[in-house]
């Protein structure tokens, strides 16, 4: 389940006294995937998804932890490509990923994860208040202290981040992308995508230059409404995060979708190469030098 706007609330503190790591996996498809517990007892199989917006998990699942959960209210997201989605919420007790363990969560609940590998999604709201680096190398998530972090500072460069937030529910990060020298555009990072994965709105197909009769193209439906889009694949010579030196994706592809509800998303791209440090409560990205 990729590009979904969740709704989230649950209680932490700002930054962890003492560093935490949490091992993770990676599919076929490029996510992370999280072993953790649901109340301690539970076991339970998560992608983590910084375009997951909300901590979910599917209805098949939750029939499990169903007696320890209390209703909350209902909520409506979208996918990128605009199919809504709506779920129920409910207050968990907890939930633990490696050895972090997150209390009084709220948590979407849907059916249409029931077919899925994984049994839901953590998202970054779990860390709105705690920097967390990806390292895709080591395969770790690590939750970083102040010592820690105040050393990544020191060698690492910064790129801002935006972020989409409805209260404590729902939130995800777009960072800004220069698109072939041409235009500059705010992406959402999506762990959640295959790291490979460019998205944009084909809005923009035009400021490219791109010409539509000379590209490959194709129709699609989406999942659930089933509308019928028009999709248009092409190569860009240069994806640049504006603001860095040195990273930037060549000869990239790009997929230019219709009905994309913003700018556009992009995957772990060149940063499954080097740790980074996603910092909400600062606004940024810090992408490390050094291991």
């Amino acid at each position: 389940m990729k590009h979904i706007i969740f709704s989230l609330y649950l209680t932490m503190g700002s930054l962890c006294p003492i560093a935490q790591v949490i091992p993770f996996a990676t599919n076929e498809d490029g996510n992370i995937v999280i072993k953790g517990n649901i109340n301690d007892t539970v076991p339970a199989n998560f992608i983590f998804d910084t375009g997951g917006g909300l901590n979910v998990v599917s209805n098949k699942f939750f029939k499990k932890i169903k007696n320890s959960a209390i209703f909350q209210h209902y909520y409506s997201g979208f996918r990128h490509d605009g199919d809504r989605l709506d779920f129920e919420m409910y207050l968990l007790p907890s939930i633990t990923i490696g050895n972090y363990k997150m209390q009084n969560v709220v948590l979407g609940v849907t059916s249409v994860l029931d077919d899925w590998s994984m049994d839901g999604i953590i998202s970054l709201v779990s860390f709105e208040n705690i920097p967390i680096t990806i390292d895709y190398v080591q395969k770790q998530l690590r939750i970083e202290t102040k010592s820690s972090l105040r050393k990544i500072e020191t060698t690492a460069q910064v790129l801002p981040i935006k972020l989409h937030q409805f209260d404590h529910f729902s939130l995800d990060i777009f960072i800004p992308v220069c698109i072939d020298g041409r235009i500059k555009l705010d992406l959402e990072f999506d762990t959640g995508s295959s790291p490979g994965d460019i998205i944009i709105n084909s809005r923009f197909l035009q400021a490219l230059g791109i010409d539509t009769s000379k590209t490959k193209n194709a129709t699609r439906l989406t999942p659930f409404s089933k509308k019928l889009l028009r999709e248009y694949v092409a190569t860009i010579d240069a994806v640049q995060y504006c603001g860095l030196q040195n990273r930037s994706l060549k000869k990239a592809r790009v997929d230019f979708k219709e009905n994309i509800i913003y700018d556009g998303i992009i995957g772990a791209g060149y940063f499954i190469e080097i740790p980074f440090t996603i910092d909400i409560a600062k606004k940024r990205i810090l992408v490390n030098q050094v291991r």
